[in-house]
């Protein structure tokens, strides 16, 4: 018989004892062999341990220590397993653990919902499907996300892209805006798009900016605004709307300030009338109520129903007027109409001046048909062409030529140089004629001396050729040939 001690360590030699010796006196040995049963607790987490006996006569003096230690090995430490419940291999593990368990194969998993499983990194996730009970509430639920391939089984005005608080939604490319949606009370959501620095105005509702501007092009900031309601900016740079429910289309530094006013495009061009349009060109300002400039440089309409088509600093400051285009041309008289040309001026309401250059047509219903310097003076009086004429009596006409005047009432002269129908209903024609009494008559040849009439109601023709009647070879100043 021996007294033998038992004591468990966690190195191989030196200090490491863990647990409690375990001491068994009176043990019988037989040529060395012998049989214990050794309890030392749960001192197996599944690190290493080595056994050290020690031993000596039964109740004699002090123990010898036998070496080396002995290392525990697979048999005697299936303790460690003591958990696993049924029969192998399909056998599971239970219970408890203390420690941490590490699966470090390839081949290891589980089966079963895992519902139990906490502190689950999401990136180890391989596939499946997370039950919505496990998920915070900021996470998206099952089929509340949109997929980059697009979303099936959708329901209009149920399954939306966008946000259900007080907040804007933006749309960024390379981390920049390109795309701002803002609310406001009154359900008319402000549409902002292109550069980051369009902006609306505070308190504007259903106002639209659809692109255009830019942060930084050629050193240089360029900004699309709205500060009105309903407003729109279609695109282009330093485009500014302050009309309610007015329009640029796009350009540059044009700009809107009436109610439901538009430019098209352009730049610097400027609508401040209500409903009033400018196509586009530069420069152009439309002031009056529903005016129109349809393009061109510099011209500006002031009053009311004006329209001009275009062409270059024109100017028209009176109602329902119209120039049709050319250079400089002016109205100031309601219902007047320039057809284009340059310098051009009318003053008088209903007046036309269909062209030409320097003309002015001044008077109530008269008429410049075109030419140099014609100046239709009277009402209802016409000048229809031709250079430096006047027609200054009350439905008074000039035809063409140069330098006629047709002063009377109802007097006329066709054309021809510096001929004068001054007397009422009065007639001049060829050169130099001068017609100055009431229904007179004058035709002069080309002499070049004023010819003219002497009493009312003459006929009067100076040919220095002859005067022939139904004959063309004449014998005298007056032949009249007979049938």
């Amino acid at each position: 018989m021996f007294d033998l001690t038992f004591t468990l360590f966690n190195v191989a030699s030196g200090a490491g004892q863990v647990g409690t010796p375990v001491s068994l006196p009176l043990t019988p040995v037989t040529n060395g062999l012998f049989t214990v049963t050794l309890d030392f607790g749960n001192q197996f987490p599944g690190a290493g341990r080595w056994l050290e006996i020690a031993v000596r006569t039964n109740g004699g003096g002090a123990f010898t220590t036998l070496t080396p230690r002995q290392r525990l090995t697979a048999t005697p430490y299936a303790i460690t397993a003591s958990n696993i419940t049924g029969l192998l291999p399909a056998a599971s593990l239970a219970g408890t653990y203390s420690s941490v368990v590490t699966l470090n194969n390839a081949g290891n998993s589980f089966t079963g919902s895992g519902a139990g499983l906490t502190s689950l990194n999401a990136n180890n996730l391989a596939s499946g499907t997370v039950p919505d009970a496990r998920l915070a509430t900021s996470v998206a639920r099952t089929n509340q996300v949109w997929q980059l391939a697009g979303n099936l089984g959708t329901t209009a005005g149920t399954d939306f892209l966008g946000t259900r608080d007080n907040q804007a939604l933006e749309l960024k490319v390379n981390n920049t805006r390109a795309l701002r949606l803002e609310p406001n009370a009154a359900g008319a959501p402000n549409v902002i798009g292109g550069t980051p620095v369009n902006y609306v105005s505070n308190s504007i509702v259903g106002a639209t900016i659809a692109g255009g501007g830019a942060t930084d092009y050629l050193s240089v900031a360029y900004t699309n605004r709205v500060i009105a309601d309903f407003g729109t900016v279609g695109g282009g740079v330093n485009n500014m709307v302050s009309g309610v429910a007015a329009v640029v289309g796009g350009g540059a530094f044009n700009t809107v300030g009436a109610y439901a006013a538009t430019v098209g495009g352009g730049q610097l061009n400027n609508s401040g009338g209500s409903y009033a349009t400018i196509g586009g060109g530069e420069r152009n300002l439309s002031g009056g109520l529903y005016t129109t400039i349809g393009g061109g440089s510099s011209n500006t309409n002031l009053d009311d129903a004006a329209t001009i088509g275009g062409g270059v600093f024109n100017r028209s400051s009176a109602e329902s007027t119209t120039i049709g285009g050319g250079h400089r041309n002016f109205i100031s008289a309601n219902f007047a109409t320039i057809g284009g040309g340059s310098y051009n001026t009318n003053r008088g309401d209903s007046a036309t001046v269909a062209g030409g250059s320097y003309n002015t047509s001044s008077n109530l219903y008269t008429t410049v048909g075109g030419g140099l310097l014609n100046a239709s003076l009277a009402e209802y009086a016409t000048v229809a062409g031709g250079g430096g004429n006047s027609s200054s009596g009350e439905g008074a006409t000039v035809g063409g030529g140069g330098q006629n005047i047709a002063a009377g009432f109802s007097a006329t002269v066709p054309g021809g140089l510096n001929n004068r129908a001054d007397g009422n209903f009065s007639f001049a024609a060829g050169s130099g004629a001068r017609a100055n009494h009431a229904g007179s008559f004058a035709w002069a040849d080309s002499a070049g001396e004023f010819f003219n009439t002497s009493a009312n109601n003459q006929f009067l023709i100076r040919a220095g050729g002859g005067v022939g009647l139904g004959a063309t070879n004449l014998t005298g100043a007056l032949f009249i040939r007979h049938p």
